[in-house]
């Protein structure tokens, strides 16, 4: 009987210690595979898509249901008339070195401005939405900035947010050692038991 009860507070034990560590945080970091490329036509002005310099090597942690906006690349006008518009395509990918994944879609846009600054734009993608699967049950979104109204003033940042939607649930060592050890204390035990009858 205490052999089973033993048996029973170990499975609690291992049950506790999975949702702890369904509860970690997950590390991220943006990888060197992350690239935007674009082409333009501006009448009136000059067009400049630009990724963030600093973004490659950036870190940050997660717990389930958190978000992270991280700033994609920028999008600004040199504008030498009062009216001036054009368009512009980006294949852009955001991926992950650490939890691994990446995130890639093709877009385009334009633009209208009027009295020397852009005051109303568009950006679509093929696919802004991604769901990233990872090691044991993890998963992240990824959603790329779009819509009307993208672009104001002379430049504007596109953003791409990070969700961690299912945080993976490590095997966890020590809970099992602990129910391999029981059972195996029990196991001698009912060895013993048989024996001693004999």
């Amino acid at each position: 009987m205490k052999i089973l009860n033993l048996l029973k507070g170990a499975i609690l034990a291992l049950g506790l210690s999975a949702g702890a560590a369904h509860a970690t945080t997950v590390d991220f970091e943006v990888g060197p595979d992350t690239d935007v490329t674009s082409t333009s036509f501006c009448a009136g002005c000059i067009l400049s898509i630009d990724q963030n310099p600093s973004l490659e090597g950036t870190m940050f942690a997660l717990a389930e249901g958190q978000t992270e906006s991280l700033a994609f690349f920028d999008i600004s006008a040199d504008i030498h008339s009062w009216v001036a518009g054009g368009w512009f395509d980006i294949d852009a990918t955001l991926s992950f070195l650490v939890p691994g994944g990446s995130a890639s879609s093709m877009g385009s846009g334009a633009f209208v401005s009027l009295f020397g600054a852009i005051s109303g734009g568009i950006l679509n993608w093929d696919q802004h939405e991604f769901v990233i699967n990872f090691g044991n049950g993890g998963q992240y979104t990824v959603n790329f900035d779009q819509g009307i109204d993208v672009l104001k003033g002379t430049s504007t940042t596109i953003y791409a947010d990070v969700t961690l939607t299912a945080a993976p649930i490590p095997l966890p060592a020590s809970g099992l050692l602990l129910v391999f050890g029981i059972g195996g204390l029990a196991a001698m035990r009912m060895r013993k038991k048989a024996s001693a009858s004999a």
